[in-house]
């Protein structure tokens, strides 16, 4: 009987463990998601960067993951598709991680600027997708407007927040 009860009490004990490592996973991950910021800039070399959030960007532009990367496997882009229900627009495994249209490489180990003009003018958005080392995933969401300035009717609006 004590052998029984030793028995129950171990499998208590990795059943208890097994519990709490799957939440300090899931919390080292959503602390990590937390740090990270989606990046855009006008030049290759990231000068006179902003974040992505609610910024309005037309031309070619970089658009990359502020993140420390020593914990991130790779990242995964979607394109104006909220829900990841269709195909990712590309995934990057190098840092600092640039949303790179998938018919292009980088060039150099330089990035390749996402050109919006063969995109529509208005509001987008883009999914991005975290895997972790640890197998721990997150995802961010970050709306943008698209602002080429020809044949766009409420432009005034947008000129005053352009990335320039």
């Amino acid at each position: 009987m004590p052998l029984i009860k030793n028995h129950f009490k171990l499998l208590f004990l990795i059943a208890t463990c097994a519990v709490n490592s799957l939440f300090l996973t899931s919390s080292t991950a959503y602390a990590e998601a937390s740090t990270i910021t989606p990046m855009v800039s006008t030049t290759q070399d990231k000068s006179e960067s902003y974040p992505l959030y609610n910024r309005a960007i037309g031309g070619k532009v970089f658009i990359w993951i502020s993140a420390s990367a020593e914990n991130i496997e790779n990242v995964a882009f979607w394109l104006d598709d909220p829900d990841a229900k269709g195909d990712y627009f590309n995934i990057d495994r190098w840092p600092p991680f640039d949303l790179i249209d998938r018919k292009h490489k980088r060039h150099n180990k330089r990035p390749r600027a996402f050109d919006t003009t063969t995109r529509k003018n208005g509001t987008h958005s883009l999914l991005i997708e975290f895997v972790f080392k640890n197998g721990s995933s997150a995802r961010i969401l970050t709306p943008f407007t698209i602002f080429n300035e020809a044949n766009i009717p409420y432009a005034e609006q947008y000129r005053r927040q352009k990335l320039r």
